[in-house]
C-alpha cells in the first residue's frame, strides 16, 4: 500500500465521530467536520425530524449559521456511519 492509499484508508475511518452530547446526556454519530477545532464541541441541525437529522449525516452536510454548538465528548470514530451505530 503506498501512502496515498494509507492516508485515504486513514481519512476514511474518522469521517465519522461518536461523541457524548455532555448536557444532554446523549451519545450520537456526527461527522468529524461537525466538531469544532478542538473537537470539544459539535455542531447539530436544529431539526425535528430523525429522518431529516441522520441525512444530514449521512451525507455529512456541512452546518450552517443556524445550527447550534453543544458540549460533547469525542467517544471514538468511525468510517462510516453503520459502524459508529
Amino acid at each position: 500500500m503506498n501512502i496515498k492509499d494509507c492516508f485515504e484508508t486513514v481519512c476514511r475511518m474518522t469521517d465519522y465521530s461518536v461523541v457524548e452530547f455532555l448536557e444532554e446526556q446523549a451519545v450520537e454519530c456526527v461527522p468529524t467536520s461537525w466538531l469544532d477545532i478542538d473537537k470539544r464541541r459539535a455542531y447539530w441541525p436544529g431539526f425535528i425530524s430523525r429522518v431529516r437529522i441522520l441525512k444530514c449525516v449521512k451525507s455529512r452536510l456541512p452546518p450552517d449559521d443556524s445550527w447550534k454548538l453543544f458540549a460533547v465528548r469525542v467517544i471514538g470514530t468511525a468510517g462510516s456511519v453503520h459502524l459508529s451505530l
